[in-house]
């Protein structure tokens, strides 16, 4: 693999800006006083998560708890003493909210308004509403006022139609959540019962919206998750709003144009498909200068336990014990269960999305898939698709990678004391593997989510994390370590200055100051590296901060805190350095053979000898020897590129699959005064002026990639001819070739006559079948004066004017010009078969 260098990305990008506040949806005071726990953990009221007030799994028993209070509200009814929230006007809306924010209720709520029919009935489920909320009442001592059977029902209308308000904003077609989501405000969700299919709270993106189920071989199972995902220049296939009557779709496959290629984008460590929505504002600001008419469309989703997709605890998806295992000294025991789950997922994901879509009656998008991207941990899957680790897409052409993570040496060759084969010293590596390990496999208790919201908002720590736990294992560490780290210091200072620390201080002071040194080691977080220097002194941090904590307490799991934790492991465990059992007894990185544009940012170095992922790449690029792709490392750049170089990225990566996907018909032409002035190609590729296809091919030996179909089908590929002649004919009363072959020696080496021209006498011609016209004009002579040079040469000096060279005819000097056209049949007259070519006018419909 071919790598290249940019010290200057060429483009001025400003840094990426932080969420504000009116782009995010926060409680007010009065819900902030009435809903949320007192523990400041984020968490709503222990009646809003237990089963006191929702009725989780329940839908309609949770609408019509809201009914009851919305009845205290309105004085309709009456509580009992010691009945919380009665009378508060956002208790009843919380309530109903939550009877459609979650993904197990909202599924019971779609059932529960269908009628005996099939299909929606929402008089029949507000009638049900109301009648529940009667025994609703009676069962919590509610006492409804007589003579309210109006009030009951009207109450129940109120809480559904919030229910249906909020339903319809977060799953209706792009334009009416786009309208209909700001009034709403701040809308009650609990992820740690239920977790959301969809953005609550949080900032989303304008695009088309829906979910699949995919299925999974893994682990001897097939494993079926719903999968939220996106796509970008798509167009929602229901556009029909009717909030009193129906209930949003959200199965059916967005509409894709017909005549765009895709992007399939894979999102990083614990993100969400909204990660492409700056990856594809750069598409789209680069296209107007790529090769391409018409802009790509982007198909981004959710990993599974990832954002808005089923939260699975990843023991169910792949046991941590039998599927994930690292051996130093023997790679056929290598195994990375959830690595190889989501890389399969991606797979599975996109034939079955193209399987629905021909189902619905459209065209599928196997064959129109230009590439797989992703960065950090989406880079890392590419990465392993190249590799065809445990998949093998036929329809998989190209991949894009950029900050791939596991892209270093792999954490399970450090060990804490006396390393094993395959092993070196290293406490600190092995210490930052142990803990997601560890943490992948707790049970929540009463601090699990405050720790991990924690974590998440200071950035996450590679080594000393800042918790008392870490700071006492280290220290307890170095007690029992003193006298081994003592003898290492020849290892860990070097042979000169070791011996003589150990020697001074004695190795058991020595390896209790080195080990405690690692307690206080200045947090080394990844979040320092996401963006280039100059960016992260700009970034509103505070601003972010917030964002991260509205998604955090929107989409907090038990399961999620698991799951970040398995991939944060897997990915220090796996490395491409490495062979693994599925790398066919190769290393991964020479296993890759699907072209790959590899990308790395001279910024992501969180730690140099560790977690080093610019270092990593710059070691397996050049490796890479069975992938025919390229590499590019850039400076001034750091771990998210997409965010901060946006267009950068686009402009690569569009010049990328253009290399690797060329237009190859000619369909038609621009005509001026009758000559052809541009070719027109199918409607994806912007038109190439003729004087583009001829310099392409002259610079390539006179063939271009481009060809004619005729009515039968045959193919005729375009060819450039370029000679010196004295007219733009093969005439031979006055063209070069009617001159009488040289009797001159053929020199050696390049022949370049002399400065200035001279006059031609007499020719070489040398036959080639790699020539258009099966032969050439290799040399121009003068046998008189006994000059010749090559013909190369001489057109060369007559296109930059510093020669002259010509004919005689009947005593008149005749100049020789360059004469360059295109021709499907080099029979030497110009434009030949492309003259029949159509009007771009008759075919650019």
């Amino acid at each position: 693999m071919n790598v290249s260098h940019f010290r200057d990305p060429g483009i001025i990008e400003y840094c990426p800006v932080a969420l504000t506040k009116d782009r995010l949806f926060c409680p007010s005071e009065a819900q902030l006083e009435m809903l949320f726990s007192r523990t400041a953990d984020g968490r709503l009221n222990p009646s809003l998560r237990d089963d006191s007030q929702v009725k989780w799994g329940d839908p309609v028993g949770t609408v019509a708890s809201a009914a009851i209070f919305r009845l205290l509200e309105t004085g309709d009814a009456t509580a009992p003493p010691g009945f919380g929230g009665a009378g508060s006007p956002v208790i009843s809306i919380a309530i109903a909210d939550l009877s459609v924010t979650g993904a197990t209720n909202l599924a019971r709520f779609r059932s529960a308004a269908i009628g005996e029919g099939g299909e929606v009935d929402l008089p029949r489920l507000k009638g049900g509403v109301a009648l529940v909320a009667r025994a609703y009442a009676e069962d919590k001592g509610v006492t409804i006022l007589p003579g309210r059977s109006r009030q009951v029902f009207d109450a129940a209308e109120y809480v559904v139609d919030r229910a249906l308000a909020v339903l319809w904003a977060l799953h209706g077609p792009v334009a009416h959540r786009a309208a209909a989501r700001q009034p709403l405000g701040w809308i009650a969700v609990n992820a740690e019962r239920d977790p959301p299919p969809r953005p609550v709270n949080v900032d989303t993106i304008n695009w088309p919206c829906a979910d699949i189920d995919v299925t999974v071989g893994h682990d001897g199972r097939d494993i079926t998750t719903r999968i939220r995902y996106a796509i970008a220049g798509a167009a929602d296939a229901d556009t029909d709003v009717s909030i009193s009557d129906s209930l949003p779709e959200t199965r059916r496959p967005p509409l894709i144009p017909d005549d765009c290629l895709l992007l399939v984008f894979l999102h990083g460590h614990s993100s969400r498909l909204e990660e492409a929505g700056s990856f594809y504002q750069g598409l789209l600001d680069e296209q107007e200068f790529s090769a391409f008419s018409k802009p790509f469309a982007v198909v981004s989703f959710d990993f599974p336990t990832n954002g808005y997709s089923d939260y699975v605890d990843h023991e169910d998806l792949s046991p941590l014990q039998t599927t994930t295992r690292y051996s130093p000294d023997r790679p056929e025991q290598r195994r990375f269960g959830m690595l190889e789950y989501y890389e399969k997922l991606v797979v599975e994901f996109v034939e079955e999305l193209d399987r629905q879509i021909i189902a619905d009656g459209r065209s599928g998008i196997l064959d129109r898939i230009a590439a797989v991207v992703g960065g950090s941990m989406g880079g890392n899957l590419a990465l392993r698709l190249s590799e065809r680790l445990v998949t093998n897409a036929s329809w998989l052409d190209a991949l894009v990678s950029w900050s791939p993570a596991s892209s270093y040496v792999s954490f399970g060759r450090a060990d804490y004391f006396i390393p094993s084969p395959g092993e070196h010293f290293d406490a600190i590596a092995k210490e930052a593997l142990e803990r997601p390990h560890h943490r992948c496999q707790q049970r929540e208790s009463n601090g699990s989510r405050a720790d991990f919201i924690g974590l998440q908002i200071q950035g996450e720590r590679l080594l000393n994390d800042g918790t008392p736990g870490f700071e006492a294992g280290v220290r307890l560490l170095s007690f029992f370590a003193q006298p081994l780290v003592g003898g290492l210091a020849p290892l860990i200072l070097g042979p000169g200055l070791g011996p003589l620390v150990s020697g001074l201080v004695g190795p058991q002071i020595w390896g209790a100051v080195a080990v405690e040194g690692v307690a206080n080691i200045t947090p080394i977080k990844q979040s320092d590296t996401w963006l280039r220097e100059e960016c992260r002194a700009e970034y509103d941090n505070a601003a972010a901060g917030q964002s991260a904590l509205l998604l955090l307490n929107e989409t907090y799991n038990s399961r999620r805190r698991r799951m970040h934790w398995r991939i944060a492991y897997e990915q220090l465990l796996f490395s491409h350095q490495d062979e693994v059992a599925a790398s066919r007894g190769l290393p991964c990185y020479q296993a890759s053979d699907i072209p790959t544009l590899l990308i790395a940012g001279a910024e992501d170095v969180v730690d140099e000898h560790r977690f080093n992922i610019f270092g990593g790449v710059q070691y397996l690029a050049p490796r890479m020897e069975n992938n025919p792709g390229y590499a590019i490392l850039v400076d001034e750049t750091g771990h998210s590129i997409h965010a901060e170089r946006p267009r950068w990225l686009a402009q690569r990566i569009l010049s990328f699959i253009a290399q690797r996907r060329p237009p190859r018909e000619i369909l038609s032409a621009s005509r001026e005064d009758g000559r052809i002035t541009a070719f027109h190609f199918a409607p994806l590729w912007k038109p190439k002026s003729y004087e583009q296809v001829l310099n392409h091919a002259l610079a390539r030996g006179g063939v271009t990639p481009y060809v004619i179909v005729d009515e039968l089908g045959n193919r005729t590929r375009v060819l450039a001819r370029r000679y010196l002649a004295t007219q733009a004919d093969d005439n031979p009363d006055n063209n070069l070739r009617a001159l009488p072959p040289t009797s001159l020696v053929e020199p050696e080496g390049t022949a370049r006559g002399r400065d200035g021209g001279f006059p031609v006498t007499h020719i070489r011609i040398r036959e080639s079948s790699d020539s258009p016209a099966g032969s050439w004009v290799s040399h121009l002579c003068n046998d008189a004066l006994n000059l010749q040079v090559s013909n190369y040469h001489a057109e060369e000096e007559v296109v930059a004017g510093r020669a002259r060279y010509y004919i005689l005819a009947d005593g008149t000097e005749v100049d020789l010009h360059i004469v360059e056209y295109l021709t499907t049949n080099p029979d030497g007259i110009q434009e030949n078969n492309l003259s029949e070519l159509p009007d771009a006018a008759a075919t650019d419909t």
